[in-house]
């Protein structure tokens, strides 16, 4: 066993389709200074046996767990595989990300460039399609960034994160309790990082990349069941902000006054709301009941609101299927006068 490995690279897996594409992103890693941890999920897939193909190449510890965690809390799911690491540095991977060659190298020459002053590390990314292809690139982030700036940034939408993107201490993890544990994980990642980065803050590594993948099967996750459960959280996560941050501190750190930031928390939460459409009278009623979207307004307030979103967006739909309606008989007639063309012809 390597004595000078301090990097885990801890992956909670369950899908299948690309975990060889995330175990060959680790086998060519430059620096080999890490531990790979797989902590299997109960999945139906062939978890294993692709791990087993690159127990030769790669320091690699497999776990299979009996019980299914992550469809019920992902939080929990990540706090076992974690768990099952000891490694002073974390790296929670995905069983479908891609990083690139350097990123390891990267990440020691970050540790000895600021005398590990940081618990929390991270690296630029880009997005890819299930095919690989780059289909987005994130805009890079600053070098070096407050808990209170990113979340700030995060609710004025202008600061892209991805799990897979940071590195974090144990020493961090564990003094913070955890990952921070909202329904269906929504936010819990943005939480834990404003956490872990405590008063040090969050630092960039410039150079080598990490590759988020946006396929048909995490955006899956983004189905109408989830919806209350990320609503939910979204609340939770707000409130959670609030308490960590009082008015004095957002002035003297972001230098805006405190209505601005609860400005930028409720169009933040309108935003997520929008998101979730169509959301029907059932849910009409219980944001305007509810008072974890006191962000919103007063009750009638919230109601009126999101009566209007849902009505705008039926308005979109209606109006794209009449534009649809009035097309076909156009389209129907051209198909027929180029059939008659062809006969003629």
């Amino acid at each position: 066993m390597k004595s000078d490995v301090r990097l885990a690279i801890v992956i909670p897996a369950y899908k299948a389709e690309y975990l060889m594409e995330a175990l060959e992103s680790l086998c060519a890693q430059t620096d080999k200074r890490f531990r790979v941890y797989i902590g299997d999920d109960a999945s139906p897939g062939p978890i294993r046996e692709i791990c087993d193909r690159y127990r030769h190449e790669l320091d690699l510890n497999y776990h299979r767990f009996d019980e299914n965690l992550g469809v019920g809390s992902l939080v929990a799911q990540w706090h076992r595989c974690i768990r099952f690491s000891s490694e002073p540095w974390v790296w929670l991977f995905s069983d479908d990300d891609v990083m690139e060659s350097g990123c390891v190298e990267a990440f020691y020459a970050a540790l000895t460039e600021t005398e590990e002053r940081f618990d929390l590390f991270r690296f630029n990314t880009l997005t890819i399609d299930g095919q690989g292809r780059v289909v987005m690139i994130s805009p890079p982030h600053p070098p070096i960034e407050s808990g209170l700036e990113f979340a700030y940034h995060r609710l004025c939408r202008k600061r892209s994160s991805f799990v897979t993107e940071y590195i974090f201490s144990r020493k961090a993890f564990t003094e913070s309790g955890g990952m921070v544990k909202f329904p269906a994980a929504w936010c819990s990642d943005d939480a834990s990082w404003i956490a872990f980065a405590g008063d040090k803050g969050i630092f960039t590594i410039y150079g080598p990349r990490v590759f988020w993948r946006r396929s048909r099967i995490n955006i899956s996750f983004a189905a109408p069941a989830h919806r209350d459960n990320k609503l939910e959280a979204c609340c939770l996560f707000l409130d959670w902000l609030c308490r960590r941050y009082d008015a004095s501190e957002t002035t003297r750190e972001l230098g805006i006054e405190y209505a601005h930031f609860l400005e930028c928390c409720r169009r933040w939460l309108h935003h997520q709301v929008e998101t979730q459409i169509p959301l029907g009278p059932i849910f009409w009623m219980k944001i305007a009941s509810d008072p974890g979207f006191r962000f919103l307004g007063k009750p009638a307030d919230r109601f009126i609101s999101v009566v209007c979103i849902d009505l705008a967006f039926m308005r979109r739909v209606l109006f794209r299927r009449t534009v649809w309606i009035l097309k076909m008989p156009l389209l129907i007639l051209g198909r027929l006068i180029s059939q008659d063309n062809r006969r003629r012809g």
